[in-house]
């Protein structure tokens, strides 16, 4: 379909490594293509008896590893979202569907929402899947399966501004160094981006990121990528109402920092 958003990961059991990409097609299921020793394909949607992608929904995907009977498993877990439900296509051996939001009893996604996604694999006997959406109301909602599907509010639980409408979002989680913890980031209704953090044994806290780093506003629309550095700190990226692709760069709320990377490269606008 025009405009499908994209998910991929690699799925590194028993060594195989095997791409997998998904996608919304002009059918509106969500579908695949995958690499062994060629390129195959198949529609998880309807292999899984699920309901179509809602117009414009947005993926997230993931390989999800477990120890079962002494033996290193894995799921492939792909979410999607339709009838302002979150739904999960997963893969133990077969195609099958559930839906996160109702089994959590979540509020609704609102119509076109972000996702983003991550394991916490820390505890290889129970990992704990995480997916984060926008409710009706704007405010970051987290989706987190440990025996069940559970939820609840970062951005309420942090005192958190709401997001923008149709903002990106973007997550990963940090067991290691640094800045650890869980990592939400998305757009303000100012255009600043915000962080939302959790660390075991605390309550969840957000910072303003841009207001930190003295740094430009996103542009509207602005998508965001991040990741965790080796040192363990944050970087995100997103384009400013200049059009230029800028980094922010933060192991603390106070040593904030930003980027224009376009400038910095010596590239034009985006």
């Amino acid at each position: 379909m025009s405009g499908s958003a994209l998910t991929s990961f690699i799925d590194n059991t028993n060594n195989s490594s095997i791409p997998h990409v998904f996608y919304v097609g002009t059918n509106e299921n969500v579908n695949e293509v995958y690499y062994t020793t060629a390129w195959h394909s198949d529609d998880p949607t309807s292999l899984a008896g699920a309901p179509i992608a809602a117009a414009g929904s947005s993926l997230t995907s993931f390989v999800f590893f477990f120890q079962g009977n002494n033996f290193l498993k894995s799921n492939l877990d792909v979410f999607y979202e339709a009838n302002q439900q979150v739904y999960e296509l997963v893969w133990p051996g077969h195609w099958s569907v559930d839906v996160p939001t109702i089994l959590a009893r979540a509020p609704l996604a609102t119509y076109g929402s972000a996702l983003t996604s991550f394991v916490d694999e820390s505890n290889i006997n129970q990992p704990i899947r995480h997916v984060f959406y926008l409710g009706t109301n704007e405010n970051v909602y987290e989706l987190y399966d440990t025996t069940a599907w559970h939820s609840d509010d970062p951005t309420s639980l942090a005192g958190a501004p709401i997001a923008v409408a149709g903002s990106a979002l973007t997550s990963f989680i940090n067991t290691g160094i640094g800045d650890t913890g869980m990592h939400v980031m998305y757009l303000g209704t100012n255009h600043h981006v915000y962080a939302l953090r959790w660390v075991s044994g605390r309550a969840w806290s957000y910072f303003d990121a841009t207001a930190a780093s003295h740094g430009v506003s996103a542009a509207n629309g602005s998508a965001l990528t991040s990741f965790q550095d080796l040192a363990g700190g944050v970087r995100l990226y997103f384009l400013g109402i200049n059009s230029h692709v800028y980094e922010l760069f933060w192991q603390s709320e106070a040593g904030a920092s930003e980027t224009d990377l376009t400038l910095a490269s010596g590239e034009g606008s985006v």
